[in-house]
């Protein structure tokens, strides 16, 4: 019997087929963020939040996690191509 073979995934592939949701504990260190910084997030729709159980416990899923990673890149670097504006030094009373 010839078993069949199946392409290596990587972790987030994994993840993503699997449908496994992250917590907040795990996303915040993927993220390299504070966990209270990721509440915050969900909380103004900056990143997708689900709501599981009783409790109201926060999962994050990973392409969710990874698109926002990829759309803050964007804006990054399309901010770091316009140039600095300093505000003008005020005037000191004599």
């Amino acid at each position: 019997m010839q078993r069949k073979r199946v392409k290596a995934r990587t972790v987030t592939e994994t993840i993503e087929a699997a449908g496994i949701l992250l917590t907040i504990g795990e996303a915040s260190r993927l993220l390299h963020v504070h966990e209270n910084t990721l509440r915050r997030w969900g909380e103004l729709g900056v990143v997708k939040v689900y709501r599981i159980g009783p409790r109201g416990d926060r999962r994050f899923k990973a392409e969710d996690l990874g698109a926002f990673v990829v759309e803050e890149a964007k804006r990054l670097r399309a901010n770091a191509t316009k140039p600095l504006k300093f505000p003008k030094r005020a005037k000191l009373a004599s």
